[in-house]
């Protein structure tokens, strides 16, 4: 056998072997093992509990981070008293019948160790169940964070008084608030390789200059940090000129004025070419 050959089959059974070791499994016990092993932190926290019929079930989570009593009220609860025996018979798979009977707005399914612990540093649960060889991310997050108030570095004279936070989810819905439009896109990125912090990008569509838009998403991929603290460090980043007199990309504190900010990006371009 040649030595191509030979790198080829190795280099296949590391690969399968990594698609494997990945892949939620139908064995619990082992699924267990795994997140505690990807999740060792003493905050992720799990809860087991069984099904009416004695299926075993279990839920990871963040600890601080998390609405229990919501867990236990719409997903711990109407599982315990469930069975697989007598009611599942309607439904094809467990997995059907788990998505049916759990009236959870945000409820979705992984088949991967890697997002689904991506999911629970996020601050969403992950249920696993035994037999069912997907784990289900749960939204319940119960993030702390402070209340909307006036920036006290930037006071209004007129107009709305309500400031970003540090939360994105309510700096998103201030400026949905704010821009009742259905042209409105959100889309999430990911930056910083420890923090992993989440960056939303936002625009009008049909008003925003496509080109653009293209080139602000393309300079925030290439951003290559390990931790991204506050703000001010993708506007620095992003800025095409950085020793220059004039600001080239604006922080507003206020979401009323976040509608220009295509706009702005897209002059901001233009002055660069």
């Amino acid at each position: 056998m040649s030595i191509d050959n030979r790198l080829s089959r190795i280099l296949f059974s590391i690969k399968t072997h990594a698609i494997f070791v990945n892949t939620i499994s139908e064995q619990l016990t082992k699924n267990i093992a795994e997140i505690k092993k990807l999740l060792p932190s003493e905050d992720i926290l799990s809860y087991s509990f069984k099904t009416e019929d004695g299926v075993s079930c279990v839920i990871f989570y963040a600890d601080g981070v998390v609405n229990k009593q919501l867990l236990g009220d719409l997903i711990a609860r109407p599982l315990s008293r469930l069975s697989f025996q007598k009611e599942g018979g309607m439904y094809t798979t467990k997995e059907d019948f788990i998505q049916k009977s759990l009236l959870f707005p945000e409820l979705k399914t992984t088949k991967n160790f890697s997002n689904a612990t991506k999911e629970i540093l996020d601050g969403n649960s992950l249920l696993l169940v035994d037999g069912v060889c997907v784990g289900f991310i749960v939204g319940a997050k119960l993030i702390p964070c402070r209340s909307v108030i006036e920036p006290p570095t930037d006071v209004a004279v007129k107009g709305p008084r309500e400031g970003f936070i540090e939360d994105i989810k309510t700096n998103m819905s201030l400026i949905r608030k704010r821009l009742k439009n259905p042209a409105l896109r959100f889309e999430m990125l990911r930056v910083g390789k420890q923090s992993d912090t989440m960056v939303a990008l936002c625009w009008l569509e049909g008003t925003s200059n496509a080109a653009a838009l293209e080139e602000i998403k393309k300079s925030i991929e290439k951003i290559s940090i390990d931790n991204i603290p506050d703000s001010s460090y993708i506007a620095a980043l992003l800025s095409p000129r950085k020793r220059s007199l004039f600001p080239e990309c604006e922080s507003p504190f206020y979401p009323i004025f976040r509608s220009f900010c295509p706009r702005c990006c897209q002059q901001s371009l233009q002055q660069q070419e």
